[in-house]
């Protein structure tokens, strides 16, 4: 201890964070993904477990030609298992519609068809995921019998990254994008520039 300050305590925690935005699917996809869930899951002290779901909004401004695409959250980071592991909120849902599965010129009459996903129901797909992973780290798991050989990435951080690898990355986008147009029927291939 210094002084009156005690010194802070840092927990290890090994595995997997996403921070994400996750609005920015949405926007930058210019409203062709449409509906976005996100759970936070929580292990060790606390079990606590929610769900939100985000999906695109379209704003008619005056004087405006063109929608503003903005984004909505209709459910907002709502507990589907309580902190001690009990599920909670089990009659409530999340409805996914067959329009959040297809473009709008394919979904735009399709009404009614959707999918139901209760909070029990996600309650019980992670209760089944922990026993998998516990079962899994005590060797007793059935593993993959695959042989496979790993695509070799560069050891450097995104800010370091390699000249040849930097080259190679806008390479793959710049291709990754052409594929893309390619396959938009709004996209006008008189404007393309080819690549010799």
């Amino acid at each position: 201890m210094v002084g009156n300050i005690a010194p802070k305590k840092y927990k290890l925690v090994l595995g997997v964070l996403e921070v994400s935005y996750s609005q920015n699917y949405i926007l930058k996809s210019n409203g062709n993904i449409k509906a976005v869930i996100g759970f936070d899951i929580n292990y060790g002290e606390t079990k606590e477990s929610t769900v939100s779901l985000w999906r695109p909004l379209y704003i008619q401004e005056d004087g405006e030609e063109l929608d503003m695409l903005d984004v909505r959250q209709e459910i907002r980071c709502q507990p589907f298992r309580a902190p001690d592991g009990i599920y909670v909120n089990q009659t409530q849902h999340i409805r996914l519609n067959l329009r959040d599965f297809a473009p709008d010129r394919l979904s735009a009459d399709v009404r009614g068809l959707y999918l139901e996903i209760s909070y029990e129901k996600l309650a019980e797909f992670l209760r089944d995921a922990e026993e998998m992973r516990q079962t899994r780290e005590l060797g007793d798991g059935i593993k993959s019998d695959r042989k496979t050989r790993k695509r070799k990435y560069s050891s450097s951080s995104v800010e370091e990254m390699k000249t040849e690898d930097e080259a190679e990355h806008r390479l793959r986008e710049t291709e990754d994008a052409e594929r893309s147009a390619a396959r938009d029927t709004d996209y006008n291939p008189l404007s393309r520039k080819r690549r010799i």
